[in-house]
């Protein structure tokens, strides 16, 4: 089974339009933000998000809400150290040790 390149480079040409590149980094500060806040989860900020998003194309929506539970998750731990309340199940550690 061959792989053609042409299409692989054609996605990633397409993956890294500016357009793409601007809805990545709405959803990964939107992302930030949800996973900061305790009880507010990376879930219930692509809810949120959900009526924006649906407005652009397929590939544009995907790349945002991968950006917001991307760095919704990375961010979980930060309510734990921050506030000592742990934002969901993964912060929990990061609120024991600090």
């Amino acid at each position: 089974m061959a792989i053609d390149l042409s299409v692989v480079a054609e996605g990633l040409a397409n993956a890294f339009t500016l357009k793409n590149l601007m809805w990545l980094f709405i959803g990964v500060t939107c992302g930030l933000f949800a996973g900061t806040l305790p009880g507010f989860s990376g879930g219930s900020m692509m809810a949120v998000m959900l009526p924006i998003v649906t407005t652009q194309p397929i590939d544009t929506m995907l790349i945002t809400l991968a950006g917001i539970y991307a760095a919704s998750v990375y961010s979980d731990s930060t309510a734990g150290i921050l506030y000592n309340i742990p934002g969901g199940a993964a912060g929990v550690p990061a609120t024991i040790e600090g």
